[in-house]
């Protein structure tokens, strides 16, 4: 074997180990990134499943029972039948947060449909109730008119593409005919 044919094989001994070495970084890497999604999906599972006030909020819009009204922005809040309200509303806003940071992640590609099915039924269940579609229309409309960006505008992105919103939620005049209730100043 002549040194030019050792030179040839070094050098194909050299390209086949910076392959193998590209493809070991590569499984670390999508390892790595697999690990941190886990993390980070169990993270809202348990903001989701596991916090007390978020549990009995999902119970509410499960069961169907009224929570959003004209006195729901304002504090200390009264019921008709003069009990405490138990729906507070930095509860909603933090339930809505953690569906809107999945509904982020989807868009960023951060996370894939699959990782996030956990959340299809929590996704699903809330955007449908007419209650919480009040709520996030009055957040929408009262953020676009003052030229804010909606709080929860990946979470109401991700209910358009998948056609979970009424047709009229874009429409500011909506609530004129009644259709949408007006409860915040915009």
């Amino acid at each position: 074997m002549s040194l030019e044919d050792c030179a040839n094989v070094a050098q194909i001994c050299g390209v086949v180990i910076a392959f193998v070495g590209a493809l070991i970084t590569w499984n670390v890497w999508r390892n790595d990134k697999r690990e941190k999604n886990i993390a980070a999906v169990y993270e809202m599972f348990k903001n989701i499943r596991l916090v007390d006030k978020v549990k009995e909020f999902m119970y509410v819009l499960d069961y169907g029972e009224h929570w959003y009204d004209e006195n729901f922005h304002k504090r200390n809040k009264k019921l008709d039948e003069g009990r405490v309200c138990i729906v507070e509303e930095h509860t909603v806003d933090s339930y809505l947060s953690v569906l809107n940071f999945s509904a982020y992640m989807l868009h960023a590609k951060a996370f894939d449909e699959e990782q996030l099915e956990l959340f299809d039924y929590e996704f699903r269940r809330t955007l449908v109730n007419s209650e919480l579609q009040n709520y996030l229309y009055n957040i929408w409309h009262f953020s676009t008119q003052h030229q804010m960006i909606c709080p929860f505008a990946d979470l109401v992105n991700y209910a358009r593409e998948k056609g979970l919103l009424r047709t009229d939620f874009f429409d500011p005049n909506a609530c004129k005919n009644e259709k949408f209730p007006k409860y915040l100043n915009w």
